[in-house]
């Protein structure tokens, strides 16, 4: 892309923030994984990641921003 025709940060900032807010905080939060995970491994760590999930939905809650 021509550097000239790239919006200015403060354009692209709000643009971010506004893709940003269509995303569920799920998809936000979850966790990225390899090609090559094996079964197990997969099981494993997205009940790590379920747990986190749930931790920051239990904090955000319990702190009342809901988010």
């Amino acid at each position: 892309m021509d550097p000239e025709q790239r919006p200015e940060a403060a354009v692209a900032l709000r643009e971010w923030k506004t893709i940003r807010e269509t995303i569920s905080t799920a998809k936000k939060e979850w966790r990225p994984r390899q090609r090559n995970e094996d079964l197990l491994g997969k099981v494993a760590l997205d009940v790590v990641s379920l747990y986190q999930l749930f931790m920051h939905f239990a904090k955000s809650y319990a702190s009342g921003t809901g988010n």
